[in-house]
C-alpha cells in the first residue's frame, strides 16, 4: 500500500479520483490511460463492452441523478488498485475490465474473451443458481430473506476467497468505490424489506471480506456502518448474514 502521510494521501488520492471520474464521463480514453498508465487497448475494450450504461448505485454521492456508469466505475476502481497498489500492474488491468462481461451491452457479451485476462473476468461473473444450492437456502433462511441472493453469491464468494492472491486488489477496490454510497438500498422496490435487503448486500461484503485484514477492508466497513441506523440493522446482524453466505454445503 501507499506508504504517504494520510494527509497528503487524503488530498492527492481525491483530487485524482474526481477528476478521473470526469475524464471517465467524458470518455477520454486516452488521458485516462496515461493516468492510469494503462494501455489505450484495454480502456478502449471496457468502453467498447459497455458503452453509457449507467450503475444501480451512485459511486459519488447520494442522489439518484449523479449515478456513475459501469465504465466510470471500472475507470475509478483501476485508479484506487495504483493508489492502494501501485506496484500491480495485472490487477489494475483486471480493475479496468472486472466488468465487461457482466455487464456487457447486448452485442458485447463475447467480447471479453478477446483478452489474456478473460480467465479471471468470466470467474468475476456471477453464475446461475443451481437448483440443489437454492432448496438447502430455502429451507434455512428465516422468512424475509431472498434464497436466491444467497446462492447467486454463496459460490462468487467461494471462488474469491480461493483466489484471493490474484483477485483480492481488484475486489477490495471494487467494494472500496461501492461502499461510497448504500443508498440505492433505499429505492422503494426494497421498501417493504429494507432490513432483509441491507443484511443480504452487507452480508455479502462482510462474507467477501472474511479472508482480509487490510486497512481497506476497514474503511469499507465503516463506510457501510454509517448506513447501519438508516437501515435499522446491527452489525451483529450482518455478521450473522455474512456467516450464511460463508457455509460449506
Amino acid at each position: 500500500m501507499n506508504k504517504e502521510t494520510p494527509q497528503s494521501v487524503d488530498f492527492a488520492y481525491s483530487l485524482g479520483l474526481a477528476e478521473i471520474t470526469q475524464l471517465a464521463k467524458a470518455k477520454r480514453v486516452q488521458e485516462i490511460a496515461q493516468i492510469l498508465e494503462l494501455e489505450e487497448a484495454d480502456v478502449q475494450l471496457s468502453l467498447q463492452c459497455v458503452g453509457d450504461e449507467l450503475r444501480k448505485g451512485s459511486s459519488e454521492e447520494d442522489s439518484s441523478s449523479s449515478r456513475v456508469s459501469h465504465f466510470a466505475h471500472m475507470v475509478r476502481v483501476a485508479y484506487m488498485v495504483k493508489h492502494f497498489f501501485p506496484y500491480d500492474i495485472r490487477s489494475r488491468r483486471l480493475a479496468m475490465l472486472h466488468d465487461i462481461k457482466e455487464e456487457a451491452l447486448p452485442d458485447q457479451e463475447e467480447t471479453f474473451a478477446s483478452s489474456d485476462l478473460a480467465v479471471d473476468i468470466d470467474l468475476l461473473t456471477e453464475q446461475p443458481a443451481e437448483l440443489k444450492d437454492l432448496e438447502f437456502f430455502t429451507a434455512i433462511l428465516p422468512n424475509g430473506f431472498d434464497p436466491v441472493y444467497f446462492v447467486k453469491y454463496r459460490k462468487f464468494i467461494a471462488d474469491l476467497h480461493l483466489n484471493w492472491d490474484r483477485l483480492g486488489a481488484l475486489e477490495l477496490c471494487d467494494r472500496l468505490d461501492a461502499s461510497t454510497s448504500a443508498s440505492y438500498l433505499l429505492h422503494p422496490k426494497y421498501a417493504s424489506r429494507l432490513q432483509y435487503k441491507a443484511l443480504e448486500s452487507l452480508g455479502r461484503v462482510w462474507a467477501t471480506l472474511a479472508v482480509d485484514t487490510s486497512e481497506i477492508s476497514q474503511i469499507i466497513k465503516n463506510n457501510y456502518r454509517a448506513w447501519f441506523n438508516t437501515f435499522g440493522i446491527t452489525e451483529e446482524k450482518v455478521e450473522a448474514s455474512a456467516r450464511i453466505f460463508l457455509l460449506d454445503i
